[in-house]
């Protein structure tokens, strides 16, 4: 598919035409940019599919965009959703419920609806905009490509425990959306019948929740979960967390002069802050969970109980998913919170631990330290400053990322009825300027699964560009076929005989039991030895 004139043109920005479509909502004006000299990706940007949540409408789920009149001008990105942080080429505004569609077309003959790929940010909740995304190298592998926005922090994910603010608006945004392709993607040419929900992060976590809710069934054929999933514990909040939900709202409400105990005016109080005010003001992370982020509730009912209730009453849906991790999910992190570029020694390595252990568990603390070392670092030297650091790493990875994504996908496998596919994205580039220690951090396989060394910029190299081409082969094979097998490579699902998952670095190779001895640990020892629920993955 990507040969040298499309290398060129990607990396040179080829530059686009106007082109008209007709939609039910109505008329768009987008741009098409060609390749080769017979295909084409149309890009529509700024479409909305709800209304704007502001006003009343501020803490409500989503109502449906309505149609316009006249050529909506769909050539430029439009707002992301209210963050923190500001973004590159981005603007904030709470008006932000829009979606942007990145379409394959063929002047040699006629395609038939092709398949759909939609993409849900991550950012912890909190940050990130669907159109900080470049879709059009991914949409060449000839699918249609779909990025949201949704609604983020307090503004997504206020909850009071109680019917004055449910929660989960960010997640009823994403249905919202979901809804939006299943009835309007025919008219760019997509098969509302064969959609594959991907994401990355929060956004996994995402997708992961959509497998389980009751308001998303039906609206996805397949997922692909990067780094996140349902039962991830820093993914979804309930009220007997401390603090719990509404002890949150409560504060930012203090923050921004709403101290009223009562719920329903504490939130008629916020629904009239600014929202910058709101988005300033943001709260810091809780302990191992996110300030804001999908709440269990049944007013709305989008999340009615845990994750690991609705996986075990058998709610998740029966379609292919394919998940994984990257090697190092929390290197970076780390390092810049900890400060251990120079390595760790076993005895800073075990005041770390212990220090986790007490902010995490109420019992039989030593007794779930020396559970950890024996796993961790019962084979290191003391010398080995290097390794150690790297077994810490991988630890606060494994209880994050690692050991819920296996865990996850271990139930899938026993279930039966619809495959799933298992990777762990090990490619660092040869370009990359961080230290080696942090090795492959989180989000690092985003720009392959994107295509961005295709797209100029910085040096990439050929390395780089080869391993990109694979992975948007193995991504959109999966989407077209619910198998990511691509090229030579053989992708074999995971069984729980085999337990065979896809290494994907500089060659991508099958291996099998996925580190079982650290899973056991998270999933069997721990939660014995505390006598937590809390801490079981699954």
């Amino acid at each position: 598919m990507f040969g040298c004139v499309v290398l060129a043109c990607l990396a040179t920005f080829c530059v686009g035409t106007d082109v008209i479509l007709k939609t039910k909502q109505g008329q768009l004006r987008g741009t098409r940019t060609e390749y080769f000299s017979d295909e084409f990706v149309d890009v529509y940007n700024g479409i909305p599919y709800a209304l704007p949540p502001v006003g009343a409408r501020r803490f409500r789920p989503p109502s449906p965009a309505v149609a316009w009149s006249g050529v909506r001008d769909a050539r430029s990105p439009r707002h992301i959703c209210p963050q923190v942080h500001s973004k590159p080429h981005s603007t904030q505004d709470e008006d932000c419920l829009f979606l942007n569609v990145y379409t394959w077309k063929s002047k040699a003959f006629t395609t038939p609806p092709l398949p759909v790929m939609v993409f849900i940010h991550g950012g912890a909740f909190n940050e990130g905009g669907g159109s900080l995304f470049r879709c059009n190298a991914l949409a060449l592998h000839s699918v249609v490509v779909v990025t949201i926005n949704y609604r983020l922090g307090a503004l997504g994910f206020l909850a009071t425990d109680d019917d004055a603010s449910p929660g989960n608006y960010g997640m009823l945004d994403q249905v919202m959306a979901l809804k939006w392709v299943r009835d309007n993607i025919a008219d760019f040419g997509g098969d509302p019948k064969q959609v594959t929900v991907f994401g990355e992060s929060a956004g996994a976590v995402s997708t992961s929740l959509h497998l389980i809710s009751p308001h998303s069934k039906g609206l996805l054929d397949a997922a692909i979960t990067e780094s996140g999933v349902s039962l991830s514990e820093w993914g979804f909040r309930t009220s007997q967390d401390r603090p719990s939900p509404l002890d949150q709202a409560r504060a930012l409400g203090q923050r921004v002069g709403c101290s009223e105990t009562n719920t329903t005016l504490l939130v008629e109080c916020l629904r009239k802050v600014d929202a910058k005010r709101l988005t300033v003001n943001d709260l810091t992370k809780a302990e191992n969970r996110l300030v804001w982020s999908p709440v269990v509730e049944t007013v709305y009912g989008f999340l009615p109980d845990t994750p690991q209730m609705l996986i075990g009453k058998g709610n998740a849906a029966s379609v292919p998913v394919m998940r994984g991790v990257n090697k190092d999910e929390l290197a970076a992190k780390i390092a810049w919170f900890h400060g251990i570029s120079a390595g760790m020694s076993l005895k800073s390595a075990a005041a770390f631990i212990q220090q986790n252990i007490q902010r995490a568990f109420a019992s039989n603390q030593q007794a779930v330290q020396e559970a950890i070392e024996k796993v961790y670092l019962s084979d290191v030297q003391p010398s080995e400053h290097d390794v150690i650091r790297s077994r810490i790493i991988q630890m606060l990875s494994d209880r994050a990322f690692y050991v819920p994504t296996v865990v996850e996908t271990e139930k899938q496998a026993r279930r039966g009825g619809s495959p799933v596919y298992l990777y762990e994205f090990d490619y660092r580039s040869p370009r990359d300027s961080k230290p080696v220690w942090e090795g492959v951090p989180h989000a690092a396989e985003l720009p392959y699964v994107f295509g961005a060394p295709l797209l100029g910029g910085s040096a990439w190299t050929e390395y780089d560009k080869a391993i990109t081409s694979r992975v948007m082969g193995y991504w959109t094979n999966f989407a077209k076929h619910g198998d990511p097998s691509y090229g030579h490579v053989t992708w074999k699902p995971f069984t729980m005989k085999e337990k065979g998952y896809l290494s994907i670095g500089n060659s991508s190779v099958m291996k099998y039991d996925p580190r079982s001895a650290e899973v056991k640990l998270w999933t069997e020892v721990i939660p014995k030895l505390s006598q937590s629920q809390s801490v079981i993955i699954g």
